[in-house]
């Protein structure tokens, strides 16, 4: 009791105690409040990254890909057994994007990531459809026009190509479609929907320049650039047809039924498939750079 008493003789006689208190109390609160910020910014972009890759990514090593991606994905099966839950076989390139601004204007060319998917395979190993901009994409990912990108087509189609065959579907990132106005800080629409592209890569093997033409179907953005300004998604047989390397894909995406068992998988991976031909990773192991 005579604690209190003392306590409180003492701060209500000497103010300057008071500005003590309050300070720390603000100091802590402070300390409180950014710790929790910056936690909730630290976990928001570790979920962005994971739902952009795979739990474990299992890679070739050599130029042709993995010419068996069945018996590949077979035998991961073997060694993982029940911890895998989906896998999704997967083509990833460097290559150009091609395309006029709006359709019209100045044609303009930018380096790329192609990347060949399953829109369904790839959306079960994370979440790809979750990323997409069209509502029905989210709802069952694919490559194919939907109404208003198909009526944007026919609209502003060269009627001398009315009768050429529609382009397989592509799927490019948010900031490759758009540009921020700086004057207004709203974005402008640079390549829509509806509107052709063309990819640019080399083939498989004794390297040689393809390109092919591409109708854009949708915008993926997961609000990280090193993606959304950089990643073209298109179907994997195409890809597969351009680059001359039959069913060969770069690698094999798994997901797993918990993350805990990462370490272990990875480890019986590494075993089973030789490191001169065969990378094996986690997420956190390709994207340790950003965490």
């Amino acid at each position: 009791m005579y604690k209190l008493l003392l306590c409180t003789r003492y701060l209500t006689t000497r103010y300057i105690a008071w500005a003590s208190v309050v300070s720390v109390m603000l100091g802590v609160a402070t300390l409180i409040v950014v710790n929790s910020v910056m936690m909730g910014f630290h976990d928001k972009m570790r979920e962005r990254l994971h739902g952009a890759l795979a739990d474990v990514v299992l890679e070739s090593t050599t130029p042709n890909g993995l010419t068996d991606p069945k018996g590949v994905m077979q035998k991961i099966r073997q060694v993982a057994g029940d911890r895998i839950v989906a896998m999704a076989p997967s083509v990833q390139v460097f290559g150009m994007l091609h395309y006029q601004v709006q359709g019209r204007g100045v044609h303009q060319a930018r380096p790329v990531v192609i990347v060949g998917v399953d829109p369904r395979e790839r959306d079960a190993v994370g979440s790809f459809s979750e990323h997409l901009q069209n509502p029905l994409n989210r709802k069952e990912p694919s490559f194919q026009l939907h109404d208003d990108a198909r009526a944007r087509r026919e609209k502003n189609a060269d009627p001398r190509f009315a009768d050429a065959p529609t382009p397989a579907g592509a799927v490019i990132g948010y900031q490759i479609g758009t540009l921020r106005d700086p004057a207004t800080d709203a974005d402008q629409v640079v390549v829509a929907p509806g509107q052709e592209i063309v990819l640019t890569t080399a083939t498989a093997g004794q390297p040689k320049p393809v390109d092919s033409r591409f109708v854009v179907t949708d915008y993926f953005r997961c609000d990280m650039s090193e993606y959304d300004g950089q990643y073209v998604f298109v179907p994997i047989e195409r890809l597969q047809r351009i680059r001359q390397m039959g069913d060969a894909v770069t690698a094999v995406l798994i997901k797993l039924r918990s993350y805990d068992d990462a370490p272990q998988v990875v480890a019986a991976l590494r075993q089973a498939f030789p490191a001169v031909y065969f990378s094996v990773e986690t997420w956190e192991d390709k994207q340790g750079a950003l965490l």
